[in-house]
């Protein structure tokens, strides 16, 4: 996978250095409008992760004072970023909606990263036949010991 990786990762490259030779601001609002979504599909994952960490720890009858770090606004704090985050998102580009003619190149250019991202992770969990593993089935490893204890 570290191959496929790469070669992603230089195609993506190599694109946005085109744009420069050939000046084309689409290509390059395209290219900023997918980066900026995946960074806050990355955090939504991030606060959904949080969140069925802690609700997978605790429902196995694990003492939170064993994590080295307890958010102290759990369940409040994933589930706000999730909120905001998502608003954010839907919201990048609201121009498009206003004016009662959607501009579908302009919410296509915003959005293109929302079906590129669903695509993946949806083809992923079917070659992969992954699932969502309920709170109860959810392994963790043993808490290490501080150092001083050892």
């Amino acid at each position: 996978m570290p191959l496929v990786a790469l070669l992603a990762t230089t195609a993506v490259g190599a694109l946005c250095f085109l744009t420069s030779l050939f000046e084309s601001k689409a290509v390059y609002l395209w290219l900023l409008n997918l980066s900026g979504m995946t960074g806050f599909i990355a955090w939504l994952g991030i606060a959904v992760s949080h969140y069925r960490f802690r609700k997978g720890y605790v429902a196995q009858g694990r003492d939170l004072d064993a994590l080295p770090y307890r958010s102290p606004f759990f369940p409040y704090g994933p589930v706000f970023a999730f909120a905001l985050c998502l608003a954010v998102t839907l919201g990048q580009n609201y121009q498009a909606f206003v004016d009662g003619k959607i501009d579908w190149i302009a919410v296509t250019a915003t959005y293109i990263g929302i079906p590129i991202f669903l695509l993946i992770w949806l083809g992923y969990r079917a070659v992969r036949k992954s699932h969502f593993v309920r709170y109860e089935a959810m392994t963790f490893p043993e808490p290490a010991l501080a150092s001083a204890e050892r």
